[in-house]
């Protein structure tokens, strides 16, 4: 009951004694590879000749072992390359993407057969993951932008156009708030405190001369 590819070789030994070599190879080893992607919903694996018959498939593999199927489309994009990869439907109508090698030493090809509803939904999950980690992000950088911009733009703004106002009510002795101020503003919030100093003394000498 297991799956067998039987080999055989004509020979003949010394001068005139013909014989025939037989091996047997065992497939079984297919199964414990075919265990870890049948774990997988709708994954098959394949092990098709070089003339396309089917040597072994798991699952199910007493349902074609043994079959020509070197017209289907499947085998004929195996045979057609030594290894590559290919979506279509396999032996039992169910459209799957398939990746297949050439065995070592032997012009057979081994196919894996995972489903492509189940491929393409993982890619959507992780799609649709990225996006929501993109969106996360990008709320992130906005909050960060707008605390920061709050602090070091929004803010000294108001206190410079505060300062602004009292200049044009006369108030030029009132100083400006404390603040961090970054570099740019830095720069006109001494400029401001500069010109409030010298109103503020033109305007004592103008009330002296008067």
């Amino acid at each position: 009951g297991l799956p067998i590819v039987m080999t055989a070789y004509a020979t003949t030994v010394g001068d005139s004694q013909k014989v025939v070599v037989v091996a047997p190879m065992n497939l079984e080893w297919m199964a414990g590879f075919a265990a870890n992607v049948s774990r997988r919903p709708g994954g098959v694996v394949d092990l098709i000749d070089a003339s396309g018959t089917v040597l072994a498939r798991y699952p199910h593999s007493d349902l074609l072992a043994g079959q020509d199927k070197h017209d289907h489309p499947l085998v004929a994009a195996m045979l057609s390359h030594p290894e590559g990869h290919i979506a279509t439907e396999g032996f039992d109508s169910v459209r799957r993407i398939f990746g297949y090698v050439s065995m070592p030493w032997t012009n057979a090809r081994l196919a894996v057969g995972l489903s492509k509803a189940e491929i393409l939904g993982t890619v959507d999950r992780q799609i649709r993951i990225a996006y929501l980690q993109l969106a996360f992000f990008g709320l992130l950088a906005l909050l960060v932008a707008w605390v920061v911009g709050e602090k070091l733009v929004v803010i000294p703004i108001r206190a410079l156009a505060e300062r602004a106002a009292r200049f044009g009510r006369g108030e030029f002795e009132s100083p400006m708030r404390p603040m961090a101020w970054i570099a740019e503003f830095k720069t006109l919030a001494t400029a401001f405190d500069d010109m409030a100093h010298k109103l503020a003394a033109r305007e004592r000498e103008l009330r002296a001369i008067n």
